[in-house]
């Protein structure tokens, strides 16, 4: 899906045969806590090697909000 200038997806719980192309304004963005806590695992490598990690300080969170908005 997130791979080349024509990437689709499809819903195969829906029953969808046929893929849905993906805006050329797409965009995915996502979270996740340190794997610290109890019960918690990293991402798989292959997965985590597709995002630009960031960490962020409590601190700068305001910011990061205010980026992740202008992005929306």
């Amino acid at each position: 899906m997130l791979e080349g200038s024509s990437g689709s997806v499809t819903i195969a719980e829906r029953g969808d045969m046929v893929g849905v192309p993906r805006h050329p304004n797409f965009r995915l963005l996502a979270a996740m806590n340190p794997a610290t806590d109890a019960g918690k695992r990293d991402l798989p490598a292959p997965l985590r090697n597709r995002f630009t990690e960031v960490s962020a300080m409590l601190s700068v969170c305001c910011q990061a909000e205010r980026v992740c908005m202008s992005l929306m």
